[in-house]
């Protein structure tokens, strides 16, 4: 969440678009963009979903992004080097 999210949120414009998305392609898409940072840091990403995921879910994949890529990030950015 960003300054501008907060700011939504206090002004009640906050808005979350929930469509039915793919859940592996919207975590994959976003894990794949964090890997460069990471294989800079000498750190590996290792992805793995369990079977049991559904394939198809409704939510805001914007907001997933945005979710996992601050966790990714802090993971990475906290993280020592191999």
């Amino acid at each position: 969440m960003d300054l501008q999210d907060i700011s939504s949120i206090t002004n009640e414009r906050f808005k979350i678009t929930k469509k039915e998305t793919k859940v592996r392609d919207t975590i994959n898409d976003v894990i794949n963009s964090c890997r460069l940072h990471a294989e800079k840091k000498r750190q590996q990403i290792k992805l793995v979903f369990e079977d049991n995921i559904p394939k198809i879910l409704k939510f805001d994949p914007a907001r997933l992004q945005q979710i996992i890529n601050n966790l990714m990030s802090n993971a990475i950015k906290f993280s020592q080097e191999n």
